[in-house]
């Protein structure tokens, strides 16, 4: 088989041993986060068109910058690789996914799956909800007990069904994306094989999804209490309320673009790499049989 199979610890070590691949070129990998967290902010520029024309158009800025956050992945997974090469990464690789030959063709099934993934959950959110989410924008003003409580089971069971596909298929891209982008693998064949490396590894992928949560929290904490700071600073300022929030917001995005994508890098590293790539890993990686 192509991947390894690793100890569940090592869903820890990803985000462990991944961070401190930013000691090497931290400043780089900083500008990297920097200018994804930025480009990230712009679709909330759209909100100064007005409320319709504004939401409408945040949406789908927003909505485009989501399908191609696997290439933007792709790119920062590149910088890794350079730097972990011996080489000297620069920011403009967060555009290696385009600009690499023939990488954009590799990622392209990648990002149409995760299209195909968020029509499909709009069309169950649609089925089940739709009706009386409808009913409730008719009926204007505060929603109706019982609207609120014919929303609750629907709410329920597509949190229990859509929450772990969800799950799984961020687990999929998670391997999916280096290896397309380093292993020069057709992203279809890189989502399809990954089942089997995270059936594999599945108690290293869930304590990784955990410690994700609890960083996550973590990182939260100071962002609200940022935003909150800032929304008593400029109190009756609505433009610089709104321009706070994105920076934060642009930085907290920033953060954890890298994080995560450096996990994802050395996930790539223990579970796939070459062996003479993955010679210096810890002793816990072992070559599944």
């Amino acid at each position: 088989r192509m991947h390894r199979k690793v100890e569940a610890g090592r869903g820890a070590g990803w985000i462990v041993d991944g961070l401190g691949r930013l000691n090497r070129h931290g400043g780089v990998f900083a500008g990297i986060g920097l200018l994804l967290g930025a480009m990230s902010a712009l679709p909330g520029f759209a909100q100064l068109l007005g409320p319709l024309a504004g939401a409408l158009i945040e949406l789908a800025l927003a909505l485009v910058f989501a399908l191609l956050g696997p290439v933007f992945h792709a790119g920062m997974v590149s910088a890794f690789d350079i730097s972990h090469r011996g080489g000297v990464p620069g920011v403009g690789q967060l555009f290696d996914g385009f600009r690499r030959p023939g990488a954009l063709a590799r990622l392209a099934p990648v990002v149409l799956v995760l299209l195909m993934v968020m029509i499909g959950a709009l069309v169950v959110v649609l089925i089940s909800m739709g009706p009386t989410l409808f009913g409730m924008m008719e009926d204007g003003g505060e929603p109706k007990p019982d609207q609120i409580l014919a929303l609750l089971l629907p709410l329920g069971l597509m949190f229990v069904v859509l929450f772990p596909l969800a799950v799984l298929f961020g687990w999929m891209v998670f391997l999916a994306i280096p290896r397309a982008m380093l292993g020069g693998v057709p992203g279809f064949t890189a989502l399809r094989e990954s089942l089997g490396a995270i059936g594999a590894n599945i108690g290293a992928f869930i304590i990784n999804f955990l410690c994700w949560i609890a960083l996550m929290m973590v990182m939260l904490l100071p962002m609200m209490l940022v935003t909150m700071v800032f929304a008593a600073v400029f109190s009756g300022n609505g433009t610089m309320q709104m321009l706070s929030q994105m920076i934060v917001s642009a930085l907290f995005g920033a953060v954890y673009a890298v994080a995560y994508t450096a996990s994802m890098y050395q996930a790539w590293l223990e579970i796939y790499a070459p062996e003479s790539d993955a010679a210096d890993l810890a002793a816990s990686v072992a070559v599944e049989v």
